[in-house]
């Protein structure tokens, strides 16, 4: 089975965003802000008729609003300029070829997304939690790198031993946690990658029958997957073939500034491919 990975984020699309706007007169130049943009998406919402390119603008300037320094190159947005006259994994090869060199990439391996997760568990816990330890951080700073096991004891140790108590078990717990962090190579991710994976689809009847959001009629089937470093979530509408999969780091989001988890924390579409792709 071939699998490829698309990111939920990526600049890349932005390159194809604007080049659509433009060929409907709306022009995002490299220096517009989002702020800069406000009074457009006020009067383009408002408006009645709007051309497909004006429409695509004003989901384009709402996206923009989650993270407003940075450009909002998301996959729902670049999915509504395929023509969907092929699989989507080959229009995005399509789209991709048209990059010029140091543009980037729309299609991603195995291979490229295992660095990319030991890479995000380096730059956002690894090296920050090491330097909060040797610096002597408080137990409010260490525990933002806790995982919801981690944190549940920590009521009670403070409760029955007092703060001095729960500090110690924080510095203990980082301390171990920051052993296991400083073992995760692009090999463990990419072994990670094989069981999770294998975990799902060596079991394809354990998907869960439900609904597409509480109270709706939409049915459909749905499962999750954890492993040491990732989670993979699965879910097919009833009338549908295709597995909707999503694939993220087991830990992080909360280390990352409010306002830019859509960014800087990798989220990955899994996609069948009829061929592999390096």
């Amino acid at each position: 089975m071939n699998l490829v990975f698309v990111k939920r984020y990526n600049p890349a699309y932005d390159i194809f965003l604007t080049s659509y706007l433009r060929e409907g007169g709306i022009i995002v130049s490299a220096g517009k802000t989002w702020q800069r943009t406000l009074h457009k998406l006020r009067i383009l919402s408002e408006k009645e008729n709007k051309t497909p390119h004006e429409e695509l603008y004003v989901s384009y300037l709402r996206s923009w609003t989650y993270h407003p320094e940075t450009r909002p190159g998301m996959y729902h947005l670049i999915q509504r300029l395929l023509p969907h006259k092929k699989t989507e994994v080959e229009e995005l090869k399509d789209l991709e070829s048209r990059l010029l060199p140091g543009e980037g990439k729309l299609i991603f391996s195995k291979k490229d997304i295992a660095k990319e997760l030991s890479d995000f568990y380096r730059n956002y816990m690894t090296k920050p939690l090491e330097s909060d330890l040797a610096r002597g951080a408080d137990s409010d700073a260490l525990s933002r790198y806790f995982n919801i096991k981690e944190l549940e004891p920590r009521p009670k140790v403070r409760r029955e031993s007092g703060p001095e108590r729960m500090y110690e078990e924080d510095k203990k717990t980082a301390t171990e946690l920051l052993t296991w962090l400083t073992k995760i190579t692009v090999e463990s991710v990419l072994k990670d990658l094989d069981d999770i994976f294998e975990a799902h689809f060596d079991a394809p009847e354990h998907m869960r029958d439900g609904r597409l959001i509480p109270g709706s009629d939409v049915k459909v089937k749905r499962c999750e997957h954890w492993s040491e470093y990732l989670w993979l979530t699965c879910q097919r509408e009833l009338d549908e073939a295709e597995v909707f999969m999503t694939l993220r780091p087991t830990r992080g989001m909360g280390l990352i500034e409010p306002g830019f988890q859509q960014v800087q924390f990798p989220e990955y579409y899994v996609k069948r491919a009829e061929t592999a792709y390096k």
